[in-house]
């Protein structure tokens, strides 16, 4: 759909709205704290997100979120 299709009676965008970037990154990093920093194995983050341990890794990578599972295994320990 172009700019010249979108109904005039839409919304605008909502600029204090976060990206889905941020929203996926609140996401991993909420479920990492809550599985101790496991990732892989039963309770690990993957599995509660559905999720291929190589692919979650993939994503704590692209989203930098490194020192969040470091965070949320040193909790656990």
């Amino acid at each position: 759909m172009s700019a010249s299709e979108i109904p005039s009676n839409a919304a605008p965008a909502r600029q204090d709205w976060p990206t889905l970037e941020e929203l996926d990154r609140r996401y991993i990093r909420e479920v990492l704290r809550h599985s101790g920093g496991k990732v892989n194995g039963p309770g690990g983050a993957a599995a509660l997100l559905g999720l291929k341990p190589s692919t979650l890794q993939f994503w704590i990578d692209k989203l930098g979120l490194r020192e969040d599972l470091a965070r949320a295994r040193r909790r656990r320990a």
